[in-house]
């Protein structure tokens, strides 16, 4: 069967991913970045002396390869599990061309676009409150990857559309260049410490500290 994840909410799509890798006991990771249509067949088709369930795992193929859908070999009568994992929502060219496949979409509530719009200076009222209100429905990290997917925009607004990228030049102008790489460290500094289990406190806390610094 071969199953598709995509969508912005990666934390909850991430978890889905794992979740397939429990059932298999044995996992093949094929890089979706240079994978070819024969790299595809031969591990679809080859069989596994040492393993009753075989699962192949492609992360991020459709996003990296704009000719992906038409280089999908027909996998018809497979019986190994085959995932498409994607960090981004796929549009619906993308998810019909790959036919027979179990589509899953993972999004975020709209409260935490709204936390990320308003992030700028005099506004922390606001900003606590949507946080507050996020916290409620998705995970400190998966805030925090919006967070910092947010920051990157603002100090390189490329590939957006001109509503967005008109939006995105007006916060970090709000923000000032000197503040917005202050914080955007401030956030590196959060995923370090965080990484290597040397945060004081809950990450959520932490996270809420942070946006005290706007």
């Amino acid at each position: 069967m071969i199953t598709i994840l995509h969508g912005e909410n990666i934390a909850a799509s991430r978890k889905a991913l794992d979740d397939f890798k429990e059932r298999g006991s044995e996992i093949v990771l094929l890089d979706g970045k240079n994978l070819t249509s024969t790299d595809l067949i031969q591990a679809a088709f080859s069989t596994s002396l040492l393993a009753d369930k075989k699962i192949i795992i492609i992360e991020n193929y459709f996003s990296a390869n704009k000719q992906a859908t038409k280089a999908i070999p027909n996998l018809s009568g497979i019986t190994t599990d085959i995932i498409f994992w994607e960090e981004k929502t796929l549009t619906p060219a993308v998810l019909k061309a790959v036919k027979e496949a179990r589509v899953r979409e993972f999004k975020l509530a709209t409260t935490i676009f709204k936390l990320t719009d308003s992030l700028y200076p005099g506004n922390l009222k606001q900003i606590l409150t949507l946080y507050g209100e996020c916290l409620q429905k998705d995970e400190a990290e998966m805030i925090f990857l919006m967070i910092v997917r947010q920051f990157r925009l603002m100090l390189h607004p490329v590939g957006l559309a001109p509503w967005q990228e008109s939006k995105i030049k007006k916060q970090s102008l709000l923000l000032g260049k000197e503040k917005l790489a202050f914080l955007y460290r401030k956030l590196l500094d959060l995923d370090y410490l965080n990484k290597t289990s040397q945060l004081t406190g809950s990450f959520a806390d932490n996270m809420q500290h942070f946006l005290l610094w706007i």
